[in-house]
């Protein structure tokens, strides 16, 4: 039952990460840097989502883990997301990318989450991606010129 429990946040976060970044996009289509703010979001609940759930499982399993160190991994993801939300909606310029930049460096120690909820750190190294992505004023042009058909 507990199984079943989890997969079913897993999958509400997940499909929660797919739909709001499109939703933001279509209600704020006026607003500078939306693609940026979007990959922000998008990324800040999938990490986010599943570094609470890793918590969960992590404070749940307490006593069955060897060290008490690994409970402090999945709040880095947690603080990593919201990090990046705070960047993405209050920052501009040089301290946006530096929060951003931070954003990335705690998901990526929490990554290593992964090492017991495979999820937990895989959506934390997506979720990096994600923010130094969004450092870029405009996300789409990056790509296109890491693009190898040009």
């Amino acid at each position: 039952m507990a199984a079943q429990a989890v997969l079913i946040a897993v999958l509400v976060v997940v499909g929660a990460a797919a739909a709001v970044p499109f939703v933001w996009l279509e209600r704020n289509r006026w607003r500078r840097r939306r693609d940026s703010t979007a990959l922000v979001l998008g990324g800040a609940v999938l990490s986010g989502g599943q570094g609470v759930i890793a918590f969960g499982l992590f404070a749940a399993s307490a006593g069955d883990l060897d060290s008490g160190w690994l409970l402090l991994l999945p709040p880095l993801i947690v603080a990593g997301a919201l990090l990046a939300l705070g960047a993405a909606f209050r920052l501009e310029g040089l301290a946006r990318s530096l929060a951003l930049l931070a954003a990335a460096a705690l998901s990526v120690a929490g990554s290593l989450a992964g090492g017991l909820f495979l999820l937990a750190g895989f959506a934390a190294l997506l979720a990096s991606v994600c923010y130094l992505l969004a450092i870029a004023d405009n996300p789409r042009d990056f790509l296109r010129r890491l693009d190898p058909r040009d």
